[in-house]
């Protein structure tokens, strides 16, 4: 079975990265909820994507330069909430895939964890290799998936010192053959990664897959998780590789 990612949660229902895009995505059947985290001035794990404000909550504002209390403040006035990711762990029961993309976020992320003892619920994805380590020095049995997006495999060197227990490339490093901006003539990883990695006891998820067709050819090519903005529409397609 392919696991269902709820990226960001459902932010086609819901604004994303925030606690009612969360349960949207936890009643609509995923398997895990993806959320990103930024640290603001006084050392909280605030959930969301960009560092500002600026896109979701049209504040011209810096995250890590304001109190937590602060981004409350400049966002009142919208229907939504901005969490933390205390937040999120007291309400949601599913696990939990943290995307971080500073290496700095990590020490406060795991005393919230240890502070909620959800050090089990999380699984850590970034392509931040000091992220990386750090999450070994502190959490060694975390649970990691290292995006990749380079079109050669990690060292063997890399993988014995990240010790990842997924590769987390974009879906479109392993599948040639579409016609992505960006990408014309780059060679892609391949299909036959996802069998490499399972040959080294590693699981495969690939983001951020939104089309069907695309979707129901990774399920069958067996990669393991899927992390999508389309759960409502994937966690049916996904459990059946036929």
């Amino acid at each position: 079975m392919t696991l269902v990612i709820a990226h960001r949660g459902d932010p086609i229902a819901h604004r994303e990265n925030t606690m009612p895009a969360f349960l949207s995505a936890a009643k609509l059947g995923a398997d895990m909820i993806e959320l990103d985290v930024q640290i603001s001035k006084d050392g909280q794990c605030v959930i969301l994507h960009d560092t500002t404000l600026h896109r979701l909550w049209n504040v011209d504002a810096v995250v890590s330069e304001l109190t937590y209390e602060e981004i409350r403040r400049a966002t009142d006035e919208d229907d939504y909430e901005i969490p933390l990711l205390g937040d999120v762990l007291q309400e949601i029961d599913v696990p939990i895939m943290v995307d971080v993309t500073d290496a700095q976020a990590i020490v406060p992320i795991v005393g919230v964890l240890k502070s909620f003892d959800a050090q089990e619920q999380v699984l850590f994805s970034g392509g931040n290799i000091d992220a990386h380590r750090l999450i070994r020095k502190h959490l060694p049995d975390a649970q990691c998936a290292l995006t990749w997006t380079q079109n050669v495999l990690p060292t063997d060197e890399l993988f014995a010192q990240l010790r990842p227990n997924y590769l987390n490339p974009p879906w479109w490093l392993l599948l040639p053959g579409f016609d992505i901006a960006g990408t014309q003539g780059f060679e892609t990883l391949g299909p036959a990664t996802v069998s490499a990695m399972h040959d080294r006891k590693l699981k495969v998820s690939v983001w951020t897959v939104d089309e069907l067709e695309i979707a129901k050819a990774y399920s069958r090519l067996g990669v393991d998780a899927i992390i999508t903005n389309r759960a409502a529409d994937f966690v049916t397609t996904t459990r059946n590789r036929n």
